[in-house]
């Protein structure tokens, strides 16, 4: 079973609250206690679940780009920039390629749009041209 923040809290004698200040460096916390809460989360190898902090944000720096043909070299120099420019932002970049199947294009776009990303770029299949 995964390791929470609440299990983190509980063992350093603290308030969930301020391990999350510790994790996200929002408030001064004491070098003692912020010392704890590293070893902690070191020792249990703790990754914060970003879920939560996505849906109070609104925000999860992700965005989707989804190309329809990755041998086309256009659309190699097009993901090229768009990943260097999304990097320079602070995105993380997911790339789709359709392979010009409309319908794979289509459920794609509804799994990212549910997932929360930021942004979708879309270079569409042919087909709908």
């Amino acid at each position: 079973m995964a390791v929470t923040m609440k299990d983190i809290a509980r063992e350093a004698e603290v308030s969930s609250a301020t391990v999350s200040h510790v994790i996200n460096g929002t408030k001064k916390i004491s070098e003692p206690t912020q010392n704890k809460i590293l070893e902690l989360i070191k020792k249990y190898n703790y990754i914060p679940n970003s879920t939560a902090k996505n849906l109070r944000t609104q925000s999860t720096k992700t965005a989707a780009l989804i190309v329809s043909s990755l041998p086309d070299t256009f659309i190699t120099d097009m993901v090229y920039g768009v990943e260097e420019r999304a990097r320079e932002a602070g995105y993380n970049l997911l790339l789709v390629n359709t392979n010009e199947d409309e319908e794979y294009e289509q459920k794609t776009i509804n799994l990212l749009h549910s997932k929360m990303v930021d942004g979708i770029i879309l270079s569409p299949a042919a087909k709908n041209l």
